[in-house]
């Protein structure tokens, strides 16, 4: 018995069931020729080290995934400061781009594997109201930039989304299939 049999034997007897859907992992390969990122006339790049606003950014998220939530839905802003806690979370690679209004109109936070350099854009989203102008795009580009200078040198991403086959991210041979288990409430 190989150990993928083995560990399926143990989940499943700790109660976990295999969903059934499989994702495919993305990979970006970074090199040195990487496209320049074009952002509308007014709009820039900032970091939170530069910048936080949690309300923008929880406005910004919330229309990015779903548009129609209800504040009192939205992601409450202490969990913003909590996740600066991880030991990996680096001010400096959380980013997100600002309107000339004002708005947090794209967002992506990088997480970096500096031991066997690549890094991961987890979330990544643009307003809805922004949707459609090249933000979203322009943004990893820029994201893929800061990556190389901190020795990055690949990206992967396990979304089933065609965007980032757009930017530029390919599949690779590797899957996963999600378990769940649920506990009564």
């Amino acid at each position: 018995m190989n150990n993928g049999c083995e560990l399926a034997e143990v989940v499943q007897a700790r109660g976990y069931k295999k969903l059934d859907y499989c994702t495919h992992y993305l990979e970006y390969v970074i090199h040195d020729a990487l496209p320049a990122p074009q952002f509308p006339e007014g709009f820039v790049v900032k970091s939170v080290l530069e910048e936080d606003d949690v309300d923008k950014r929880r406005i910004a998220k919330a229309i990015a995934f779903g548009g129609g939530y209800a504040p009192s839905d939205w992601v409450p802003a202490p969990a913003y400061e909590e996740i600066q806690q991880a030991p990996d979370y680096r001010k400096d690679l959380d980013l997100f781009v600002v309107a000339p209004n004002g708005d947090y109109a794209s967002f992506c936070t990088i997480w970096i594997d500096e031991k066997n350099k690549y890094g991961r854009f987890e979330p990544v989203g643009t307003h809805a109201e922004y949707q459609g102008e090249g933000l979203g795009r322009a943004l990893l580009l820029e994201g893929f930039r800061r990556m190389a200078q901190c020795g990055v040198t690949r990206s992967f991403m396990n979304s089933g989304n065609d965007f980032y086959r757009k930017v530029g991210f390919r599949e690779t041979p590797h899957s996963y299939s999600p378990w769940i288990r649920y506990f009564p409430v």
